[in-house]
C-alpha cells in the first residue's frame, strides 16, 4: 500500500512539475516575442531597405526556435 502512494504521489509530482515547466516557458516566448517584435516596430525605415525581407524573417524565426527548443 505505501509503495502505491509512493508511486501514484510520484507521478501527480512530475506531471505537475512537467505542466509547471511549460507554463513558465509558454510565458518566456510570449514575452520574447512581444518584445522582438516592439523592437522590430522600433528600427528605422533604413534598416528596413537595406535589409532582404527573407533574412530577417529566417533570423527571426531561428533565433526564436532556438531559444523555444532551450527554455521548453
Amino acid at each position: 500500500v505505501l509503495a502505491v502512494s509512493i508511486y501514484l504521489v510520484s507521478g501527480t509530482l512530475g506531471v505537475g512539475r512537467s505542466y509547471l515547466n511549460q507554463w513558465i516557458g509558454q510565458g518566456v516566448m510570449v514575452n520574447l516575442r512581444r518584445d522582438l517584435f516592439g523592437h522590430l516596430q522600433k528600427l528605422s525605415a533604413r534598416f528596413y531597405t537595406g535589409t532582404r525581407t527573407g533574412e530577417i524573417m529566417s533570423r527571426v524565426t531561428t533565433d526564436v526556435n532556438a531559444v523555444q527548443q532551450s527554455v521548453t
